[in-house]
């Protein structure tokens, strides 16, 4: 899923001139499908009572297809974004599912791995799917790229529904308790996270536009060098996701959430600065070390899964705002680089203060 919503981050301008888009409709080609996963998000609850668990599951890995077929498809610019808008409420309920059933059907003992695999598939996704939209694209062309996908995703899907069918033949529809949260979600301290999350979703999204618009210009990169900077910009922080995971456990994580903000803002002076090539490499693969090592909060609502009504509405309002902030990143960072790097610094630098003092507030109780 989130291979296939990144694989156009490099694409954008290419496409909107192959479909002769403008340019402040093709900046809505990651929100349309992001924003619109986000608020179906929170209708998820709903959705998965009315459907059931195993059909929610069947229309969203039948969807992902869809998408990628709708979007090989596409003749015009309206046809593309109406159909990610669809196919991001369809899939909306995804990753709410996932979470719902991590929180019924295994014990809070062995709920980390699985959720260390969604947090490593949907970085790893964020960090080869633009690379591979560069790369393939001289070889492919966009269309096919999509179509590639379509049928990977075709096969993920019947292969996934055999083993649905097959390891959970006796498995109940989920029963969510009532009652609420733990009250350490309530109030100031659940608006503090779901905003630490919305500011990291931007933040990310953010950074992809900034890296696409700035370092080609810079330094006159082709498609094959450009990937590779795209790879060095995600893959030290992708290495990280497992071992920082099962540290986001730890006491005392504030430093850890201070000295990530410390390198992010070093990494981006250097990026921003006329310096040489190999020391951009340096500050990009810093940069990526540095974001990942505040990534303990970017899931920090759903810490501890339950399975009460509270449990669940605070995940569906986590997963709202992580698509939203993904959704709002490209907007806001597009909107501001047409007024120079100045301003887009200036923007870094409020959300870097921002996740810091953020991150303070909800660490402000060591447990």
């Amino acid at each position: 899923m989130m291979f296939q919503i990144y694989m156009v981050a490099p694409l954008i301008a290419i496409i909107g001139a192959d479909m002769d888009i403008g340019k402040q409709l093709i900046q809505f080609l990651i929100p349309a499908i992001t924003i619109s996963m986000g608020i179906s998000s929170l209708l998820s609850g709903k959705f998965i009572f009315h459907f059931g668990e195993k059909k929610i599951f069947q229309m969203t890995s039948i969807t992902l297809a869809l998408s990628a077929f709708s979007a090989y498809l596409s003749q015009d610019g309206f046809s593309l974004l109406t159909s990610r808008i669809i196919c991001g409420v369809a899939m909306g309920s995804f990753l709410p599912l996932t979470f719902r059933i991590i929180a019924v059907h295994f014990p809070k003992r062995k709920r980390l791995m699985p959720i260390v695999i969604i947090i490593f598939g949907m970085a790893g996704g964020m960090t080869f799917g633009p690379v591979f939209g560069l790369l393939a694209y001289d070889f492919l062309g966009w269309r096919l790229e999509f179509a590639v996908m379509g049928i990977i995703c075709t096969t993920l899907a019947l292969i996934s529904g055999y083993l649905w069918s097959w390891k959970t033949a006796d498995l109940k529809e989920i029963t969510i308790s009532k009652g609420d949260s733990n009250g350490r979600k309530h109030g100031i301290g659940r608006i503090c996270i779901l905003l630490f999350i919305l500011l990291n979703g931007i933040f990310h999204s953010g950074l992809f536009i900034l890296v696409n618009a700035l370092l080609p210009a810079r330094y006159n990169l082709g498609s094959m060098f450009m990937g590779f900077f795209l790879l060095d910009f995600g893959l030290p922080g992708l290495i990280l996701v497992v071992i920082l995971a099962a540290l986001s456990r730890w006491p005392g994580i504030i430093k850890m959430e201070i000295i990530g903000l410390f390198i992010l803002t070093l990494s981006m002076v250097v990026i921003l600065l006329d310096v040489p090539i190999w020391m951009t490499l340096l500050a990009l693969g810093l940069l990526s070390v540095g974001y990942n090592i505040t990534q303990p909060l970017f899931f920090g609502i759903v810490g501890k899964l339950g399975n009460t009504r509270g449990d669940q509405r605070d995940i569906q309002l986590g997963l709202c705002a992580l698509f939203i902030g993904y959704g709002l990143g490209p907007l806001i960072f597009g909107f501001l680089l047409k007024y120079g790097n100045l301003s887009t610094v200036l923007f870094l630098m409020l959300l870097t203060t921002l996740l810091a003092i953020i991150a303070s507030r909800i660490f402000e109780h060591e447990d």
